[in-house]
């Protein structure tokens, strides 16, 4: 899957560690080639704790992965590294 479009509505001072044209291989470790296994990707992400997405950026790939923190509980952790930046995504 290639990204098209990202959050339209976002400051674009603000940029994100995926980009459209970007190519999504997998999303924590799960292969995503098709609408089927999108949809199981997505329902698995509900009990998450990190979400890493594998993309190929200009024929080069990288790892972004990003901690997930439910606001509805107390601090979980902190952050997971991942490349090319880091971020935290909240529930």
């Amino acid at each position: 899957f290639q990204l098209l479009s990202l959050f339209p509505e976002r400051d674009a001072r603000s940029p994100l560690p995926i980009r459209v044209g970007d190519i999504v291989q997998t999303v924590n470790g799960m292969s995503i080639e098709r609408p089927d296994q999108f949809m199981s990707i997505w329902a698995s992400l509900a009990h998450a704790n990190q979400l890493s997405v594998r993309i190929i950026r200009n024929g080069e790939p990288l790892l972004v992965t990003w901690a997930i923190r439910d606001l509805r509980s107390p601090a979980l952790g902190t952050a997971v590294q991942g490349q090319p930046a880091r971020a935290e995504i909240a529930r």
